[in-house]
């Protein structure tokens, strides 16, 4: 008896890091074939980057762009391979209105008549679409409140938890953290923000013996070399991946990046600069961003604020996010909705 197919499809780096341990179980039942999107490719511009994470993990992992070639191609495909159903990463896109992988899938599969369930991985990441899923798989309860206020004819809403940060809990929890006299302060960049702001703010408020990382988004190509001089704390520009930082630093700031919610994880102090910028819709909704709403992190939208929060900081209850975020189940509670999705 031939297994049902799966195809696992994200076009960013967060939703495939999230998905990877979830895809691990998914293919000891299903033939699971992985499509990832290369940064730069000139069907979705400007939306891509999964494929590198996912090869990392799966190194059969099929290029889009290089298979494809084109969404025709990629509709006759799917077509002709009919699969039981399609696991999909997320784009926060509030106006629905970029072109992106996710999306054309849940068109092709609304005309073909297959299943598909959507992963979104962070609070930022809701995508307007023209065709829902078949489910939201979700990180927590918050989500499925957004959820309800996009979507509020729609029913299937399942909080899986967050496979990505369960896999970072269980293997950063055997860290141990060291104490530092000054401050260490990480500054995880994001695009869409005006990081120049942020990175003057931070070198305004850091002391001379106190050092500050700047860690580039991955699709960010500024130019922060000329900060390297610029305040009179120490910085300079991280090569290290988020997780070999996070022992390393006493502070993380981000806006809504994932890499928040990482730090989190590992017991430093977490500063959300200006959230509302990069999800001003889902921040409406919730009138506040959801990890500081959670008492998580703190959220700051001035130096003063800032400054506030580097003196005053926020002690991270863990067993809080262990329990809001399933981080002892969560890509098992994913895999179990999907195989019940497969039998809808």
């Amino acid at each position: 008896m031939s297994r049902m197919k799966i195809i696992i499809v994200a076009s960013l780096p967060g939703p495939a890091q999230a998905l990877v341990p979830a895809i691990k179980s998914l293919r000891h039942k299903y033939d699971c074939m992985v499509i990832g999107m290369p940064k730069d490719n000139s069907i979705y511009r400007g939306v891509g980057g999964s494929l590198k994470v996912f090869k990392s993990s799966f190194p059969e992992t099929v290029d889009f762009a290089a298979r494809f070639e084109s969404r025709d191609k990629f509709t006759a495909w799917l077509k002709d391979e009919s699969p039981n159903l399609a696991l999909l990463g997320s784009v926060g896109d509030f106006e629905g209105n970029m072109s992106y992988i996710e999306k054309d899938v849940l068109t092709y599969a609304a005309e073909l008549g297959i299943k598909t369930a959507q992963f979104i991985d962070s609070w930022g990441s809701w995508p307007v679409l023209p065709n829902a899923p078949d489910c939201f798989l979700l990180i927590d309860d918050l989500s499925r409140k957004i959820g309800r206020k996009f979507y509020p004819s729609h029913k299937n809403f399942y909080v899986s938890g967050h496979p990505g940060l369960e896999e970072n809990y269980k293997s950063l929890r055997k860290l141990e953290r060291e104490i530092f006299n000054e401050m260490r302060v990480c500054y995880f960049t994001q695009l869409g923000v005006n990081t120049q702001e942020v990175i003057k703010w931070l070198g305004q408020s850091l002391k001379p013996k106190d050092k500050l990382f700047i860690k580039k988004h991955p699709r960010d190509e500024s130019d922060y070399s000329r900060y390297l001089k610029q305040f009179e704390c120490n910085v300079s520009i991280a090569s290290k991946a988020p997780e070999e930082l996070y022992p390393e630093i006493n502070f993380s700031v981000t806006h809504t990046s994932v890499a928040g919610l990482k730090s989190c994880l590992f017991s430093v102090p977490t500063i959300n600069v200006k959230p509302r910028v990069l999800m001003a819709k889902a921040y409406d909704m919730m009138k506040g961003y959801p990890l500081a709403l959670l008492g998580l992190s703190r959220e700051v939208d001035s130096i003063i604020e800032l400054k506030h929060a580097l003196k005053n900081p926020l002690k991270v209850d863990i067993e809080k996010m262990v329990r809001i975020f399933h981080l002892e189940d969560a890509a098992e509670r994913l895999v179990s909705k999907v195989k019940e999705i497969t039998k809808w």
